[in-house]
């Protein structure tokens, strides 16, 4: 699996904003230039022909999305994830987003089972749904990916950093024994 790391991206959410700002520019793109875009992300000519088919469908609705996340989930290339992550942050829904970091950081918390396919993480989300206070989904949604991705890391936990050690099972039982860090390289 290849990763895209979020430092990568904003130079190219740039470029394409500036160059394809809307669902019917983006549904008349060449695709060939449109993966010139998209080539630092690499999958350019995959993400080309994804981010088209999707411009067609937004197109469609006159370029307004659909507020509802089962419908949203619907349209080309987008899933679960994407639909309730966009919905929470541009305000449009209240709705719990369970990406890789949040499940790290649901299994090392509360000591919740991983999903074999993140995509059908109906428990983490019903979860979520029980602990979330009204209003509140966005805020939580962006402190969960960013704890998974800075603080509560697939290899290397900085457990000691961590705002949620006091409950956290995986802090508890790490509390005694050093945490494995980044050690620096040595010439």
């Amino acid at each position: 699996m290849r990763k895209t790391r979020a430092e990568s991206v904003l130079p190219v959410w740039t470029s394409l904003v500036a160059s394809y700002g809307s669902a019917k520019t983006l549904a008349a793109a060449d695709e060939h230039e449109l993966a010139a875009h998209l080539r630092p992300l690499g999958l350019h000519r995959i993400r080309a022909r994804a981010l088209v088919a999707l411009g067609r469908a937004l197109a469609a609705w006159d370029g307004e999305p659909p507020a509802d996340p089962e419908r949203l989930a619907r349209l080309p290339h987008v899933g679960r994830y994407a639909a309730n992550a966009f919905l929470s942050v541009t305000g449009k829904a209240d709705t719990v987003a369970v990406d890789a970091n949040v499940v790290r950081v649901l299994n090392r918390a509360f000591g919740l089972p991983i999903p074999t396919e993140v995509h059908k993480a109906d428990d983490l989300y019903a979860f979520l749904r029980t602990i979330v206070p009204p209003g509140r989904a966005r805020q939580v949604n962006l402190a969960l990916v960013d704890l998974g991705a800075l603080v509560c890391r697939p290899s290397t936990p900085r457990c000691a950093e961590c705002p949620c050690r006091s409950f956290c099972e995986t802090g508890r039982k790490t509390a005694s024994v050093r945490v494995p860090t980044r050690r620096a390289r040595t010439r």
